[in-house]
């Protein structure tokens, strides 16, 4: 079934979901990458807007690869993805 979303987006004319993971990414990665930051940013203010800003990058990257290829479910991934950022965020260079 994921295939088929991801290929054919339900009949969409557009080539499904999987242009938008891919080739024309971008857009998304850029938009879910700010949204975040901006969130975590305004749970606490204190952390390194730059730094949040890569760490927000990288957790959206591994979310995407979780969609695309899941192993665990959602709940497990998305635990294991907030204490990784957690631990990500509290690391000052």
């Amino acid at each position: 079934m994921l295939q088929s979303v991801l290929k054919n987006g339900g009949g969409s004319e557009e080539g499904g979901l999987l242009p938008l993971l891919t080739t024309r990414g971008q857009p998304l990665l850029h938009r879910a990458t700010l949204v975040l930051s901006t969130w975590v940013c305004s749970v606490d203010p204190g952390l390194d807007p730059p730094l949040v800003a890569e760490v927000a990058a990288s957790v959206v990257r591994l979310v995407i690869s979780h969609a695309v290829l899941p192993q665990e479910a959602p709940a497990v991934v998305g635990e294991r993805l907030a204490r990784l950022a957690i631990r990500m965020l509290r690391t000052r260079h």
